[in-house]
Formats: C-alpha cells, sequence, structure tokens
C-alpha cells in the first residue's frame, strides 16, 4: 500500500478550510494552518510535500512563509508550493514565483483545477 502524500493547507479563511478539508483528506495526510508563523512552525514538524499557501495570512504574508521555505531547504527541496491568492495579476503570479512558488492560482477558483495542480505536485 502506497503511504498517503502529505498536504499542509495554510489558509486564515475558515469557510474555505472546511470545504477543501473534506476534499483532501480523501488522498493526503492534511496538515492545517491558519497564520504565517504556524505555517512555518508546520512545515518543519509535518513535512508535507505540498504547501497550499494563502498569500493574505495573519502574522506573515505567503511570499514570506515561501520565501522562508526556501531559504531553509533550497528552491528543489520539498515542499512544493501552491500559492493561492486573490491578487489576478500577471506581476502577481510573477512575484509568487520570484518568491519561489512552483505553482499559483487564483480565487475564485474550480476545486477541479486546485486539485489537478496539487497531483501534479505531489508527484513531482
Amino acid at each position: 500500500m502506497n503511504k498517503k502524500k502529505k498536504v499542509l493547507l495554510a489558509e486564515d479563511d475558515q469557510g474555505l478550510v472546511t470545504i477543501l478539508e473534506k476534499v483532501l483528506k480523501k488522498n493526503y495526510e492534511l496538515g492545517l494552518s491558519y497564520d504565517g508563523a504556524q505555517t512555518l512552525k508546520m512545515v518543519r514538524e509535518f513535512e508535507p510535500d505540498v504547501v497550499v499557501l494563502d498569500i493574505m495570512m495573519p502574522y506573515l504574508d505567503g511570499l514570506h512563509i515561501c520565501q522562508q521555505i526556501r531559504q531553509d531547504r533550497g528552491q528543489n527541496d520539498r515542499p512544493k508550493i501552491l500559492l493561492l491568492s486573490a491578487r489576478a495579476t500577471e506581476q502577481d503570479r510573477q512575484l509568487g514565483i520570484a518568491a519561489g512558488a512552483d505553482d499559483y492560482i487564483t480565487k475564485p477558483f474550480r476545486i477541479d483545477d486546485l486539485l489537478k495542480r496539487i497531483d501534479d505536485l505531489a508527484k513531482g
């Protein structure tokens, strides 16, 4: 039996967390984080394969979290990072990728699109 990949969902919108938790826990071992400081701690302790990271988080924003993960672990090391954001411009996407994200998806999004991207990152 294959071991489930680990996904850390870092999101402060409780409604969105509730929806995504139901969907993600079917296929992944799931960790949850609701603020930036907690997210960095969870990355170290939970050791996720993929971090689904909201950019606008309390205490420390997602871009800084992304940069810190990459600084701690190196650009090509796990975890893979998928940024979630209401910021939908190309410049915002480029800032996210420059911060070390592997992918960037804007809110609102389709659940099946998000799951496909997480699956792709978890395989890589």
